[in-house]
């Protein structure tokens, strides 16, 4: 972008207004005049000039030339030496497309004006001098909060290409625009027009229906027109891709089938109660996302929507969901708050694309349907839901990395195979009814991250926390452990366990610590009985860690360089490697801690037994 103050630059007049209101509903209104300065620049991708560009500029460039001659001979002449130049800098800068491609009248801009930083202008009305710069802006932005009118002319602007016009919002969130209701027809004009945004207009009642012969639109967004409740027969728009309806219409067209849209959201469109037939035509479609559609209660067939690669669906009314089986392409399915669905289709495990799936807040679904043939599902994210078991088919998903099990009161147990799951690097069971986790998660042995959590009013007696100590030692790649709901004896048990192997990358999630809850694993609430220094009762788990992995450095470092200080002739040289690290786990207590964990199987097991035969 050249810079300010070239003769490259326009000039563009502005009237501006600044409300400041004071106590008792009294406004004061000042007026504002100023001439902005829009530098020019070349186009992002610059057209080589033709031959009869060249041809066009040969004139120019001999009376330049012959001035320059001139001035060699006679000597400096100011006023004959412009005269010839400045028609030759147009010209050039005509061949280059250098111009004014962009003219930003947003809020953010009008805020950073020189001398009016801070101030919360508005544009009275759209600047005449626009009609000036037609043949270069590609793009303009404007603040509308205080217009009533768009002027007719704008259609004009024949190459734009970008237009944004924004009623903002007042301090409520609300549209601040109350006045515009009508845009105007000369819209349908602009046909380089690409993307068209229209935000907070309180009062727009209808588009133009001009807009229909936009043909080189892509994006359409309409965003809080709250009195806006349907669009215009659009029915050929062959370039339109991407469509985003937030907050004003209550029906879609029925055309809508027939746009080769590949995005499309609908956020709170609170009277919209269906959806068109149409949809099932939309055969490019890769993003489909509905939300706070709070009537929505059914959606059409969508088996055809091949290319669908990411589906979202939250805070609808929908009772049932259509089937979800030809949706071969879809890698993202995203479900919320639905709270009126009952179940899922069985349709959804037979996406062997899926790489992510969440269930969120759907409070009566109380079982999944079977999701063993989701072979490439990478995350599955479950939360606030009815949710009473996992099925079994989970343990065969040999992609799943992380699996997220949260405020799932009523699940009470994972499934027993869970370490098959071996290429799991998260997982997260937290404020579930779950009181024990199976023995076989310590077969996870990528885990990186592990949330561990029952509930608050959870019984204490659970062996959740146990045999997740016992676990510990396998996780070598553990980085980050999040622990909730303990009693003393879990911390002292993971603890001792710590103590014994101090995972070489694990740093815990919390080092808080409260005495009436034992909401949070807290390390130096046991200093003594984990045979701690008096000063570790001030310590964080991160230093009693490290605490733990130096002792461990010093007795190994001891046991295995015994041989070599005490020389042959000792008796230390008829110990081999293994012998000096039972020395050395004997010394931690790690070695008799295995063999206490033994007994206690051992027991269970008998106990197991003794209670089956009864």
């Amino acid at each position: 972008m050249l810079p300010m103050g070239t003769g490259f630059d326009r000039r563009l007049c502005v009237v501006l207004r600044d409300l400041i209101h004071f106590e008792f509903g009294k406004i004061h209104e000042s007026i504002y005049y100023k001439v902005l300065s829009l530098p020019c620049s070349k186009p992002a991708q610059p057209k080589p000039p033709s031959a009869n560009d060249l041809r066009r500029l040969a004139p120019y460039e001999r009376a330049f030339k012959e001035v320059l001659d001139a001035q060699k001979r006679r000597g400096f002449d100011a006023e004959a030496l412009t005269e010839a130049f400045a028609p030759l800098l147009k010209e050039v800068a005509d061949m280059q497309g250098i111009g004014v491609h962009t003219v930003d009248l947003s809020c953010d801009a009008l805020r950073a004006l020189p001398g009016l930083e801070g101030k919360e202008l508005e544009l009275r009305e759209v600047p005449e001098d626009l009609r000036l710069l037609q043949a270069e802006v590609r793009e303009l932005k404007m603040n509308c909060c205080a217009l009533a009118v768009v002027p007719e002319w704008l259609g004009e602007l024949v190459h734009l290409e970008v237009l944004s016009l924004d009623g903002s919002y007042n301090d409520a969130g609300e549209p601040h625009n109350s006045t515009l209701s009508v845009l105007p027809a000369s819209l349908g004009a602009l046909h380089a027009l690409k993307t068209l945004t229209l935000q907070n207009f309180k009062a727009l009642k209808a588009l133009p229906e001009s807009i229909a012969r936009l043909t080189s639109l892509e994006t359409l967004h309409i965003k809080f027109c709250p009195v806006l409740r349907e669009l215009p027969a659009m029915n050929a728009m062959p370039a339109l891709r991407s469509l985003t309806l937030y907050g004003c219409v209550s029906e879609l067209p029925a055309c809508l089938g027939d746009w080769g849209l590949q995005y499309l959201a609908l956020k709170r469109l609170d009277l919209l109660q269906n959806l068109p037939a149409s949809l099932s035509r939309l055969t490019s479609l890769e993003t489909l996302l509905i939300k706070n559609c709070s009537t929505l209660q059914e959606l059409p067939a969508m088996g055809v929507i091949t290319r669908l690669t990411s589906l979202t669906l939250i805070d609808c009314a929908l009772k049932r969901l259509p089937c979800f089986g030809g949706l071969i392409a879809l890698r993202r399915l995203t479900l919320g708050n639905l709270c009126n669905l009952m179940r899922l289709p069985s349709s959804i495990g037979k996406l062997s694309g899926l790489h992510t799936l969440t269930i969120c807040g759907c409070n009566r679904i109380t079982e999944l349907p079977s999701i063993g043939s989701l072979l490439s599902l990478a995350t599955l994210y479950i939360e606030n839901c009815a949710l009473q078991e996992l099925p079994t088919s989970i343990t065969v998903l040999t992609s799943l990395q992380t699996l997220v099990l949260a405020s799932l009161p009523k699940l009470q147990a994972l499934p027993a195979c869970i370490g098959a799951l071996t290429t799991l690097t998260q997982l997260t069971v937290c404020d579930c009814g779950i009181t024990e986790v199976p023995s076989s998660i310590e077969s996870l042995t990528k885990l990186r991250t592990l949330w561990l959590g029952t509930q608050a009013a959870a019984p204490q007696d659970g062996r959740a926390f146990k045999t997740l100590a016992c676990a510990l030692p396998a996780l070598r790649l553990l980085q980050r452990l999040d622990l909730r709901w303990l009693c003393e004896d879990d911390v002292l048990a993971l603890g001792h366990s710590l103590k014994a192997w101090p995972l070489p990358l694990l740093g815990l999630g919390s080092s808080h610590w409260h005495a009436t809850g034992n909401k949070y694993m807290c390390l130096n609430s046991c200093w003594q009985a984990l045979a701690l220094p008096p000063e570790a009762v001030n310590w964080h788990n991160t230093a009693i860690l490290h605490y733990w992995r130096v002792q461990q450095h010093k007795v190994a470092a001891f046991a295995s360089g015994l041989h070599a200080r005490l020389g042959a002739a000792s008796w230390m040289s008829s110990l081999n490697d293994m012998a000096l690290v039972l020395i050395a786990d004997e010394v931690l207590g790690g070695w008799s801690l295995l063999k206490l964990w033994q007994r206690e199987r051992l027991a269970r097991e008998v106990e197991a037994v003794s209670s089956s035969s009864m």
